[in-house]
């Protein structure tokens, strides 16, 4: 019941009865914890180093769920820990995003989008995500 009662103050004030088969209702959630392998390159192509990478849950906890620092190769590996898993609902209740910061200013901040990946690594039961075929890419900071 209280699942029912949090979901609803999420939903924008309609109750979704977390415990309810019918389309379009929730699933009862669940968090995991996932493996993150992420890179980060210049819009040139170069891989950056010494950017810090943070998983953003934007939607359900808001608040961060881990983070590294990338290595010479552009690439950093970390956990997330707490994805929550709200089965039918993925799309409309959840909000994951890469967020990656140039401590030094150098690099101007991006963000990726990374939904359907959890969402894949959850489902599947692998519990990681490689997104480092597609990057972060961060833009100079004009002037520096």
């Amino acid at each position: 019941m209280l699942w029912t009662l949090l979901l609803g103050m999420a939903c924008s004030g309609q109750v979704v009865d977390t415990a309810d088969d019918s389309p379009g209702a929730c699933g009862v959630p669940s968090e995991h914890d996932v493996t993150l392998r992420v890179s980060v390159q210049s819009t040139d192509g170069e891989a950056l180093r010494d950017i810090e990478v943070v998983l953003e849950d934007r939607a359900w906890t808001l608040s961060d769920l881990g983070s590294a620092s990338t290595d010479e190769s552009g690439e950093a590996v970390f956990g997330a820990q707490g994805v929550t898993d709200l089965p039918n609902c993925w799309g409309t209740m959840l909000d994951y995003v890469l967020v990656a910061t140039d401590p030094l200013g150098r690099w101007a901040e991006g963000e990726k989008e990374l939904n359907s990946s959890l969402y894949n690594a959850i489902s599947e039961g692998t519990l990681e995500a490689d997104v480092r075929g597609f990057p972060i890419v961060l833009e100079e900071v004009v002037g520096r």
